[in-house]
């Protein structure tokens, strides 16, 4: 499985409270073509965008956590940057909590506005995460 420092968006992010990706990808001012409406953010020709989300290590499990974290993780899109007017489009939750579990695969719908990141949503005693995520060309579903 590939990932393009274009299309990622945490490389190992720690994640102890909720809070954004680390990168946001930016799809493209919209242009208008003559005699034309305007036109969508690219998001690029062919096949759908194969979101991957991992977790780089095993959650904290220490005597200080009770063992009731969660984490669920949403991607969102907005029109501008700052993301004062974003919406959700998926989210999905860690049912387990070890290194390389990933989240079920999802793909970007199609209707997203320029900017796209992830929110990460956590709950209990102590979370403490290290994630990486992004889009790939396509999704390695084997592993030893």
């Amino acid at each position: 499985m590939l990932l393009s420092t274009q299309s990622i968006f945490s490389d190992a992010q720690v994640v102890t409270a909720t809070a954004a990706s680390t990168n946001i990808i930016d799809f493209g001012e919209p242009g208008t073509p003559v005699y034309s409406n305007q036109l969508t953010p690219d998001m690029g020709m062919g096949t759908q965008k194969v979101f991957m989300c991992e977790l780089m290590e095993d959650a904290n499990t220490d005597a200080g956590a009770a063992g009731d974290e969660s984490l669920t993780v949403q991607i969102e899109t907005s029109s501008d940057s700052s993301f004062t007017h974003s919406r959700v489009l998926a989210e999905s939750k860690f049912e387990y909590h070890v290194k390389g579990t990933r989240l079920p695969v999802k793909t970007l719908p199609l209707h997203c506005e320029r900017y796209v990141r992830l929110n990460y949503v956590v709950a209990g005693t102590k979370p403490d995460y290290k994630i990486t995520a992004g889009f790939v060309a396509g999704y390695q579903g084997f592993r030893k």
